[in-house]
């Protein structure tokens, strides 16, 4: 957690992970990269478009493949760090990123997971916060606002809960009292825009693209975190 200049954030670290334990799909045809073997397709499994994930994983892909004769690198449109969790496990890519809270779950087999993923952090990007978004006229001025409205929570599968469950639970909001919608990140920002449903949350880098664009044509707000709140997180969830 990191105090800012007018609020304090929520941080997570992004990571590219790799799996330790390549199973029956591996590569068997190599490119010769000054002695190391190579494969001549590198997946990298990011997040939806309208996320962090999507941009920063592309621009990786295209310096792999502008710099490693032979080699092509491309980014995967996926649903986030949990999926990208598992397409490693199951050798469908050779990387993917993925948000620390989650990945820190995986490898240990605990929360929702229902073992131990051998995965491993192979560089440790940029740090995400993660927000809640409404427009200013909604209405909701706090965290305990949630309760009793349409509340987007990350795409399905994404593996958002990790992350967004802490936030809840700190501020002492349960999952059962507002109408959860799974939908990506720049969806949910159209839904919000249109009234369809009332906050976002919003996790990435900062600035985030969807968020800039909503300012752009409406008036949005970002929901202020307690400090309490935020002490009660960093003692509970010490991996944030």
């Amino acid at each position: 957690l990191e105090q800012g200049s007018k609020c304090r954030l929520i941080v997570f670290v992004a990571l590219i992970c790799f799996s330790s334990c390549a199973g029956g799909n591996a590569v068997l045809e190599t490119v010769d990269i000054n002695g190391t073997a190579v494969p001549p397709r590198i997946q990298i499994a990011t997040a939806s478009v309208g996320g962090s994930y999507f941009p920063v994983g592309n621009a990786i892909a295209q310096v792999i493949s502008d710099n490693l004769e032979g080699v092509v690198a491309t980014a995967e449109n996926t649903s986030g760090s949990n999926q990208n969790i598992r397409l490693l496990d199951s050798d469908q890519v050779l990387f993917g990123m993925g948000n620390v809270a989650i990945t820190y779950s995986a490898v240990r087999g605990a929360g929702e997971y229902e073992k131990a993923f051998p995965v491993e952090a192979v560089i440790s990007l940029q740090s995400s916060v993660a927000v809640v978004v409404v427009l200013a006229d909604s209405g909701i001025t706090s965290m305990r606002d949630l309760a009793g409205k349409r509340v987007t929570t990350g795409p399905a599968g994404g593996g958002w809960e990790y992350f967004v469950g802490p936030i809840l639970s700190g501020h002492g909001v349960e999952w059962g009292e507002f109408r959860e919608i799974y939908e990506g990140q720049a969806n949910a920002m159209e839904l919000l825009k249109d009234g369809s449903v009332d906050a976002v949350f919003v996790g990435g880098t900062v600035p985030h693209v969807t968020i800039t664009s909503a300012a752009a044509t409406h008036n949005v707000e970002i929901l202020q975190y307690d400090d309490s709140s935020l002490d009660n997180i960093n003692a509970d969830y010490p991996f944030i």
